[in-house]
């Protein structure tokens, strides 16, 4: 909601994979707001949205596209860029899905990120190319006016396709790291290429912390994270199991620098997915991501030896 509280913008362009009638209430509210302001707003989904909701955003001058792109093998990729740009300017990755009751706030841990300056023009492009696409229809692009924000935290920006860019940059990641890997995430599902190089870390004599959630909607998934995840504990990483939602992915290297975006760890959707990430190298950044993994902790069960996993399972 903070997002379309901006006083004076020109275009707003929306790419969420889920888009959930009872929780997108409010936030319809303030697009509308700003369409009757002339104000350009696209919507890029990639799941099925509620036909009497999308009916009601076109009728009020919203411009809505499904994005899909399908595969040889008959399958489609997904779309997991959850990302909101303004005038080319600002740029918010929300890897949440928006509640509207305060109380299932209690038991999750999420991070929304807000970005200003030269990066978020590199991110404008890439998010008009993917409506472009969803929409099939030609839209000429005008860059942003020059910020003039001169920040000192250093960051790259990392979209990918249909290659494996996202998992390349994870290898590169975990290959350099020294001291320290650090890893919460939604889900943990590795390609086999990521998880021998975790064992190998683990082998070497390097910490490994990985926090994946107790609670989640695709109980298969579920399944198969805590399956990884025990496999890494009994070789003697430090895991935790977090007592609710985890709703970003975060990968923390020797406390120098940090992986963040809408990416998943997710063997299918990280060679079919289209996906980005955000490369910061900065120590307030790095402190931030220590500071809500620790606190995270506190609301964790560890998982220290395999008879502890025998009675989780039980239970």
């Amino acid at each position: 909601i903070f997002a379309f509280s901006v006083k004076v913008c020109y275009n707003i362009i929306l790419e969420l994979k889920k888009i959930n009638r009872r929780d997108f209430e409010d936030i319809k509210q303030h697009l509308i707001a700003k369409v009757e302001e002339g104000v350009a707003v696209k919507i890029v989904h990639d799941k099925l949205i509620n036909l009497k909701l999308k009916k009601e955003l076109i009728n009020n001058g919203i411009k809505v596209y499904r994005f899909s792109k399908h595969n040889t093998l008959g399958g489609v990729y997904a779309n997991l860029r959850n990302q909101i740009v303004i005038d080319g300017k600002t740029l918010y990755i929300v890897n949440t899905n928006v509640k509207s009751c305060q109380e299932e706030f209690c038991d999750k841990s999420e991070v929304i990120l807000k970005l200003y300056g030269e990066i978020v023009e590199e991110i404008d492009i890439v998010a008009h190319q993917d409506y472009v696409f969803a929409s099939g229809k030609f839209m000429e692009y005008t860059p942003a006016e020059k910020t003039g924000i001169n920040g000192k935290c250093q960051m790259q920006y990392i979209a990918n396709e249909f290659s494996t860019d996202i998992e390349l940059l994870i290898i590169k990641a975990i290959c350099s790291a020294k001291k320290s890997i650090q890893l919460e995430l939604e889900e943990f599902i590795p390609t086999e290429s990521i998880m021998s190089l975790l064992r190998f870390a683990i082998n070497s004599n390097i910490e490994v912390r990985l926090m994946v959630p107790l609670k989640t909607n695709k109980h298969g998934k579920y399944f198969a994270s805590r399956a990884y995840a025990k496999e890494l504990a009994l070789m003697g990483a430090n895991v935790y199991l977090y007592d609710g939602y985890i709703n970003f992915k975060g990968i923390v290297i020797d406390n120098e620098y940090v992986l963040y975006g809408a990416f998943s760890m997710d063997r299918e959707h990280i060679r079919m997915g289209i996906q980005s990430a955000i490369l910061f190298k900065d120590v307030k950044v790095v402190e931030h991501f220590n500071k809500l993994f620790d606190k995270d902790i506190n609301n964790s069960y560890r998982i220290n030896n395999a008879k502890y996993m025998l009675l989780r399972e039980k239970f």
